[in-house]
């Protein structure tokens, strides 16, 4: 069976509950990338999940970006690829969602789990 290509896309705009200042291209950075995914790898749509929030309002919990990988640990197999991208407040340490920060190590310890 073919290798599949596997991405998880979240954009985060609304960062008003942590007092931090609100980005704006959030879905244009979402959107592009995904057009790459989908014209320059032949991803397939139905495997590139988006999350921008309810109503691509920007506000985008932490606890939509574990919902996200665990959809996706329960489809992907040992030599499919798998794309995480994050386009909002961040550090070298850590991903600001809109209700808090997450520390990157864990993103990516919960991801290689």
């Amino acid at each position: 069976m073919k290798n599949s290509i596997y991405a998880l896309l979240i954009g985060v705009g609304d960062y008003k509950e942590v007092n931090a200042e609100n980005l704006y291209s959030y879905k244009m950075d979402v959107g592009l990338l995904r057009k790459a995914l989908v014209n320059g790898l032949k991803c397939s749509e139905k495997n590139i999940e988006i999350l921008l929030g309810q109503d691509a309002d920007g506000k985008v919990p932490a606890s939509d970006l574990a919902h996200g990988i665990v959809g996706f640990q329960k489809r992907l197999m040992e030599d499919d690829t798998f794309i995480f991208y994050f386009s909002g407040h961040g550090s070298p340490d850590s991903l600001v969602f809109s209700d808090g920060p997450v520390d990157l190590q864990s993103v990516v310890n919960y991801i290689g789990g």
